[in-house]
């Protein structure tokens, strides 16, 4: 009888056993179900509103950018813009010219600054006057600003190029082999000193006939 009664409460523990595999079977289904569902849900509500979001942009866009307050914002950030461009750019220009004067005249950097502010400010009244009050006054057929940049292009640039390449490789200034170790001074892509006949009687030839031909024009 003790191994009828075994026999029987093992066989309804592993009926309770089965029962209970097929009900964690169907609540794991019926969950994972739920939460694919609830998953889905919030991604094609996220999805709608994002793209109902750029669609509504894109529909306003043109009637946002119409209305005065937004031009100004517009083109006060742009003036902005190109305000620290200049600035930046004078900056780093000028920078050149005041080092230059302290170490040539050996001064401080303030007195430096205030002397070339001023020389600046009256270099610049040329172009300032040019097309206003000397719009009249003409120099070999050309204005103010005509003359400044005929200056400025013709003579000034290649003649300065080609003063500091004979610097460069003649024995006269810094001479091509101090000129070549200060090039590969450091880390990177050397400079080749085959290059020196090139630096020193094909470059200069080619300033030369760009200057002339300056003048020709």
């Amino acid at each position: 009888m003790i191994y009828i009664f075994d026999w029987l409460g093992d066989f309804i523990g592993g009926i309770g056993s089965a029962i209970g595999g097929v009900f964690d079977y169907l609540g794991e289904q019926i969950s994972n179900a739920i939460w694919n569902t609830m998953l889905q849900w919030f991604y094609e509500t996220i999805y709608n509103a994002v793209a109902d979001f750029f669609t509504m942009m894109g529909n306003m866009g043109a009637d946002v950018f119409d209305l005065e307050w937004v031009q100004a914002t517009i083109n006060l950030f742009t003036l902005f813009g190109w305000a620290l461009f200049a600035a930046g750019t004078v900056v780093a220009v000028f920078e050149n010219i005041i080092s230059f004067w302290i170490d040539m005249f050996g001064i401080s950097r303030k007195k430096s600054v205030l002397i070339n502010t001023i020389i600046i400010l009256i270099a610049s009244l040329p172009c300032v006057f040019g097309f206003n009050i000397w719009s009249g006054f003409q120099i070999f057929g050309q204005n103010v600003l005509g003359m400044e940049d005929f200056l400025v292009s013709n003579i000034l640039l290649p003649v300065g190029s080609l003063v500091y390449l004979l610097f460069c490789v003649t024995k006269f200034g810094w001479g091509f082999d101090n000129y070549l170790d200060e090039c590969n001074t450091g880390k990177g892509i050397k400079f080749s000193k085959a290059l020196k006949p090139y630096f020193k009687y094909v470059l200069p030839v080619l300033v030369l006939i760009l200057i002339v031909q300056g003048f020709i024009k």
